[in-house]
């Protein structure tokens, strides 16, 4: 968080709410008051981790309609994302959300998404390498044989694979860690212009995928 010092006017002023209701920084709560000059429009003023009163500066692309308030969320801003302050042992409460749009909470560089989430693509090839740490739903055409490769699944998530035929003679073979209702690999569906829908959740104490099926979805 970037701070832009708030200018007082003459020395000796204090912060006061005049009759507009506008903060103001004067030494006489009856003078008319100096306005307070927060840098770049759109500040807002928040308390830092030393109980300081400061200016905000929100990064550009990030800013909320409302974003900075302290203990509470922002509402989306014009550029889509809203922003919050960093906040411990405090509960805090988002309301009227967007249906179809993803809340994001950002820690470091890494970014956790709650709610819908796309489709990610996958590459009908021999060998398909399946990043589960940046995603879980994925969709591929087949035109082949294809052997998936797990990596990075996170404990307690649950994968989709959306699976669908090119010419009706694809195949995959599945990593050992996943485990069939029935004990058996489904054999898919080999039609052109349906789809077969796979779900599974993962435990890493035990290092397996327990999963199911659903074939032939078309109409």
């Amino acid at each position: 968080m970037s701070l832009f010092p708030f200018q007082f006017g003459p020395g000796g002023r204090s912060i006061v709410v005049d009759a507009s209701g506008r903060l103001v920084a004067t030494g006489d709560v009856t003078a008319s008051g100096y306005p307070l000059g927060f840098g770049e429009t759109g500040r807002t003023i928040v308390v830092d981790d030393s109980g300081r009163l400061i200016l905000s500066v929100l990064s550009p692309g990030l800013g909320g309609a409302g974003g900075g308030e302290v203990n509470t969320a922002s509402n989306v801003g014009s550029s889509g994302l809203g922003f919050f302050k960093l906040k411990s042992g405090v509960n805090l409460q988002f309301k009227k959300l967007v249906v179809g749009n993803e809340l994001a909470m950002v820690s470091g560089v890494d970014v956790h998404t709650i709610g819908p989430s796309p489709f990610v693509e996958l590459l009908s090839a021999a060998s398909v390498s399946v990043d589960m740490s940046a995603a879980n739903k994925f969709f591929i055409e087949l035109d082949d044989a294809a052997t998936f490769v797990f990596n990075g699944p996170v404990d307690g998530s649950k994968y989709c694979f959306l699976i669908s035929q090119f010419i009706g003679t694809g195949t995959i073979t599945w990593p050992a860690t996943v485990q069939w209702r029935g004990h058996t690999a489904p054999t898919l569906t080999a039609s052109t212009g349906v789809y077969d829908f796979v779900t599974m959740i993962y435990n890493s104490t035990l290092n397996v995928f327990l999963a199911d099926v659903g074939l032939d979805f078309g109409v």
